[in-house]
């Protein structure tokens, strides 16, 4: 039978854990983590995420305070903000709203933020050090909370031969790399890749995040394979938007053996991880040390299937 992710669940089950550790922080240091958010224009999936990461971090007695300003800012107006929160001691991560509007080169902004508070892991240094196999600095969120979800699953992922669909620096690239760290024999393709059928057939972990509604068939799927979906498309072609993932999720269900629905699947781990990191961020700014991620453990103590 098909084991169908409930990702609201379990990133509960995540934050309650955590929620310890971060009374701990508390007790010790007597403050509470805080995130600033920068969002830029009107784009209201935006807004509305932004609303939802606001509200999670309130729920947990944490400080989150959003930065909103018109497309109209210029890069040097941008960067000085940027700036501001770098040197703010109270504020302990920062991130950058996606998408930006299309003048803003991403990575270049991105790219300002202190490391130590790049709670989205999009720097080039912390971008660098998953590179090097080393889980000292900050990982993107989804790819990280894919990854608990396997852990919790496989307990050990080394042979295990999985496929990334996609390759942007947000999901794609760091979670085939963080899949290399646990020892999985991994392969990337994306919307370009010739033969996509043959290769999901041949594959025991797919992480799809192309963002093409239902473009991955659910015939393709091999039985008995883990199915992530993280692609999400938003439609308004009906009186109410909808939202669609990558894969054919009532076709892959019956070949799965788990399988994430979209929405309601790793979106609210993506917002679970967030918190994390801001918390990693700050426990390492408050004690002067990394923190180190043992993936093993998390998984072991935050996942209960």
């Amino acid at each position: 039978m098909t084991q169908v992710f409930n990702g609201k669940k379990t990133a509960s089950r995540f934050l309650v854990k955590l929620q310890s550790d971060l009374d701990d922080l508390n007790s010790v240091y007597k403050i509470r983590p805080c995130l600033g958010i920068i969002r830029i224009g009107e784009n209201p999936s935006s807004a509305l995420y932004v609303k939802n990461k606001l509200k999670i971090f309130k729920s947990l007695g944490l400080e989150a305070q959003e930065y909103w300003f018109d497309e109209t800012i210029s890069y040097l107006e941008l960067c000085s903000k940027i700036d501001d929160l770098n040197h703010d001691v109270s504020v302990h991560g920062i991130i950058i709203q996606l998408p930006l509007p299309p003048h803003f080169n991403v990575q270049e902004i991105c790219n300002q933020i202190n490391p130590l508070k790049d709670v989205d892991g999009l720097t080039l240094h912390n971008q660098g050090l998953l590179l090097q196999n080393n889980l000292s600095g900050l990982v993107p969120c989804t790819p990280l909370g894919c990854t608990f979800i396997l852990k919790s699953l496989f307990k050990d992922l080394s042979g295990k031969r999985t496929l990334v669909l996609g390759r942007s620096l947000l999901v794609g690239k760091p979670a085939a790399l963080l899949l290399l760290h646990e020892n999985a024999t991994v392969t990337i393709a994306h919307s370009k890749s010739e033969n996509l059928p043959e290769l999901i057939e041949n594959t025991d972990v797919l992480i799809s995040a192309i963002g093409h509604p239902h473009c991955i068939k659910g015939s393709w799927i091999k039985k008995g394979a883990v199915v992530l979906d993280v692609g999400i498309t938003k439609s308004m072609s009906s009186t109410s938007p909808q939202f669609f993932g990558d894969v054919e999720f009532e076709e892959a269900r019956q070949n799965a053996s788990f399988i994430t629905p979209v929405p309601g699947g790793i979106g609210p781990m993506t917002v679970a991880c967030l918190v994390y990191n801001t918390y990693k961020a700050a426990k390492r700014t408050l004690t002067g040390t990394p923190v180190p991620y043992d993936l093993s453990i998390l998984s072991e103590s935050l996942f209960f299937f």
